[in-house]
C-alpha cells in the first residue's frame, strides 16, 4: 500500500529537480581552454579525455542515480550536493590515473614524471562541480 503522507513533498522536490543540474569540470576562464583541448585533442595535443568517460560510465550512472534517491532523505543540503561531490571526484580521479597515451619523453624530461595531465597541479584544483 502506497503512503501518500509525503507525495506532496516528494512532488514539490521532482518539479525542483526539472529546472535544476549539475556541471563538473573546469571553471576558471584560464585553466579551461587548456582542459578543452586535452579532453578532444588538437593537431599537436593528443585526446586525453577525463570528462566524457566517467558520465559514459555505467558505473558512475548507477551511482548517481542510488545518490540522488539517498538526497531525497537529507535536510539543510541540496540533494544534488552528493552527486556532484561524487562526480567531481571521479573526474579527478580518472586525471590522476594517468590518462593515455603516454607523454613524450622530452615531457617527461620536462616535468620529472610521465604522468599525463599532470604537471603543477592547477588542473586537478580547477575541477569544480556547479548547480544549475
Amino acid at each position: 500500500m502506497l503512503n501518500y503522507d509525503h507525495t506532496d513533498k516528494l512532488i514539490a522536490q521532482l518539479k525542483a529537480i526539472s529546472k535544476t543540474g549539475i556541471e563538473v569540470g573546469v571553471f576558471k576562464s584560464e585553466i579551461a581552454p587548456r582542459y578543452f583541448f586535452n579532453e578532444l585533442g588538437t593537431k599537436n595535443i593528443p585526446e586525453r579525455p577525463t570528462l566524457r568517460p566517467v558520465f559514459d560510465s555505467r558505473m558512475v550512472r548507477s551511482k548517481v542515480r542510488k545518490l540522488l534517491a539517498k538526497g531525497f532523505e537529507l535536510k539543510g543540503l541540496s540533494f544534488l550536493d552528493i552527486p556532484g561531490k561524487f562526480l567531481k571526484k571521479a573526474v579527478k580521479d580518472k586525471i590522476k590515473s594517468s590518462v593515455p597515451p603516454p607523454n613524450k619523453a622530452s615531457t617527461i624530461a620536462r616535468k620529472g614524471h610521465g604522468k599525463t595531465l599532470i604537471d603543477t597541479g592547477e588542473l586537478l584544483k580547477s575541477i569544480e562541480y556547479k548547480l544549475l
